[in-house]
């Protein structure tokens, strides 16, 4: 088991039509593959602020990982110290995670079509539709070095205008935010010992 480090600088925005869109961005960049994220966030039972201590479970094409995010928001954008370690057997940990205390309390779903920067390959480019929140699209850079963000940024900023997305478009907020912010005040049944892991290509339904 090998857990990767890295600084990942993205801003995201959201997107009203996103066929017109699709067509600006491919005038800039090179489309690639599609692909779907399922995301379990956990934090300990009780945490009134379980966004500022959370962790996730990703299952993405077969594969699974446990995610940690140090983040900072600057400038409408997210700067993410972001430790990945890959594991096997997703519903066995969050078993785990559960026994020590543990529990889930936002899940999410993406669908996404990824691009490439034409003129600048470190630079992908995703149109997403996440469920329960609707269309955006991502920017990303991942960095070797914190001291590689601010020019990254700068980077993301110049396709934000190429691309002429204004700023009033711009979502600094994670997508967990928001939704945690949606759920509040509702009833939410987590899955015990994490069947809706077993099950998370086709999201168990909530109350």
């Amino acid at each position: 088991m090998r857990s990767i480090l890295q600084i990942e600088v993205e801003r995201k925005a959201w997107v009203p039509d996103p066929e017109k869109l699709e067509r600006e961005i491919r005038k800039i960049a090179r489309p690639g593959k599609t692909g779907r994220k399922a995301d379990f966030y956990y934090a300990p039972a009780g945490d009134r602020d379980p966004i500022k201590n959370c962790f996730r479970i990703r299952l993405e094409g077969g594969k699974s990982w446990v995610t940690f995010k140090d983040k900072k928001i600057l400038r409408q954008s997210e700067i993410n110290r972001e430790t990945e370690v890959p594991i096997k057997n997703p519903a066995l940990w969050a078993g785990l995670f559960e026994s020590v205390g543990f529990r889930m309390f936002v899940r999410k779903e993406k669908h996404s079509r990824i691009y490439r920067h034409r003129q600048d390959p470190e630079i992908t480019i995703e149109l997403n539709r996440v469920s329960d929140l609707g269309n955006f699209i991502e920017v990303e850079i991942l960095c070797r070095e914190k001291r590689e963000a601010p020019q990254a940024l700068r980077k993301i900023e110049k396709v934000f205008r190429d691309l002429g997305i204004g700023r009033r478009e711009v979502e600094p907020r994670l997508y967990i935010e928001i939704l945690w912010e949606k759920m509040k005040g509702k009833r939410y049944r987590f899955q015990p010992r994490a069947r809706g892991l077993e099950r998370a290509y086709s999201l168990p339904a909530r109350d």
